[in-house]
């Protein structure tokens, strides 16, 4: 195997030594040689212990393999035609989001998407301090006055159950 760059010591910026974990020599060629990555990827692929067939999955992710399948949650079918339907019949669909970093991300993303196929929506993010968390009878009334059939609440938690 041929010398490199790994098999001296390194120290971080505190002086504290750095140590590799355990790895096979001989999946680090192989998966170098095989996958045409460098030795220290290959090395950290070995030390990660990446399955060698699940490898291009691993450095090349794609999100359609990563996603799990929705209909695997309980009326899936039935709400996506429910939404297919109010999208043709353009009714108000009602969006509910979340303040925190991937709620609001979620929410945005979907108003986002909504908008590019010329969706009638209405959303509400609630103010953290003065709505507190999750939706409201308050929220529902707003909604109810704007004439939103239905509604979409995105990335809401279930009181720490999970």
């Amino acid at each position: 195997m041929r010398k490199d760059s790994f098999d001296e010591d390194f120290f971080s910026l505190t002086n504290k030594k750095w140590s590799l974990k355990e790895y096979s020599e001989k999946d680090t060629e192989y998966i170098s040689q095989s996958y045409e990555v460098s030795p220290l990827v290959a090395k950290l692929l070995s030390i990660r212990k990446v399955n060698l067939d699940d490898i291009i999955t691993y450095i090349s992710p794609s999100l359609k393999e990563s996603l799990p399948d929705p209909y695997v949650l309980a009326d899936m079918e039935k709400a996506c035609e429910r939404l297919y339907q109010a999208i043709i019949n353009k009714e108000r669909i009602a969006v509910f989001g979340d303040y925190d970093v991937d709620g609001s991300t979620s929410t945005s993303t979907l108003i986002n998407y909504f908008k590019q196929i010329s969706v009638n929506l209405k959303f509400h993010i609630p103010d953290r301090f003065s709505e507190g968390y999750g939706p409201s009878i308050q929220t529902f009334s707003n909604f109810k006055k704007k004439r939103c059939k239905d509604h979409f609440y995105r990335r809401l938690r279930n009181n720490g159950l999970f």
